[in-house]
């Protein structure tokens, strides 16, 4: 029998990078969100969940997904 697995909150964080050396701070564009991800997703274990969150700012960014305070990474077994 297949089991569902409910997500929760699932959050997606944006971090600025620092620039290159003489970056002008008047060009500088706080992160922030264009669209939100959903906040709770059920789906059955084991199938293919795909989530999407649009954001922008100053580059360079770093994007992360968080579940649990935990960071979720391609290189994770679990979630990839």
């Amino acid at each position: 029998m297949a089991r569902l697995r409910s997500w929760g909150l699932l959050c997606f964080a944006v971090l600025a990078l620092p620039g290159p050396p003489g970056a002008g701070a008047q060009d500088d564009v706080s992160p922030y969100f264009k669209t939100e991800p959903v906040r709770s997703q059920v789906h059955l274990e084991g199938n293919r969940l795909v989530l999407t969150c649009m954001a922008e700012g100053s580059w360079p960014l770093e994007f992360k997904w968080l579940h649990n305070s935990r960071e979720l990474t391609k290189f994770s077994l679990e979630y990839r």
